[in-house]
């Protein structure tokens, strides 16, 4: 059995993991829009986590697992520094977007959004509706930190 304790490089894999399911989840929840989606990308030497693109302008994801009171200030950097990436890119319109796993404080989640980002939290929440991603019990508990037996 596996266990968290025994893989040093975890919040790593989570992290990576987290970004493909919300690609899919994306792609899945779009699959009948002009937008096309990308994962996992550098432009301009910044990573992108996830991106998508219609006629008139790009979203830039950055995925977390979760966002601490302390780290609002680092996120926000994070994202402006990957919009500019992708602004150099471009010139359809920019947009940033910041997608937590977890639910985020109500005053982050403000702060976040006074930055000019849109913010998309408790995504846990949102795809357990969804059949195909409630199955997955195995992989939501490992984004979780559970165990799973």
């Amino acid at each position: 059995m596996l266990k968290m304790a025994d893989i040093p490089y975890i919040d790593s894999v989570r992290g990576k993991l987290f970004e493909y399911l919300f690609y899919n989840w994306m792609v899945e929840t779009n699959k009948d829009d002009k937008t096309t989606f990308r994962c996992d990308m550098v432009l301009n030497h910044e990573q992108i986590d996830c991106l998508s693109e219609n006629g008139k302008e790009i979203n830039v994801f950055e995925c977390k697992l979760g966002i601490d009171t302390r780290d609002v200030n680092n996120v926000i950097e994070q994202v402006e520094r990957k919009c500019s990436a992708v602004r150099r890119t471009t010139a359809k319109e920019v947009v940033g977007n910041v997608v937590s796993y977890k639910r985020i404080g109500l005053t982050d989640k403000a702060k976040l959004e006074s930055a000019g980002f849109w913010v998309i939290d408790d995504l846990d929440n949102l795809i357990s509706s969804n059949l195909k991603y409630r199955n997955r019990k195995e992989v939501r508990a490992l984004l979780r930190r559970e165990h799973v037996s």
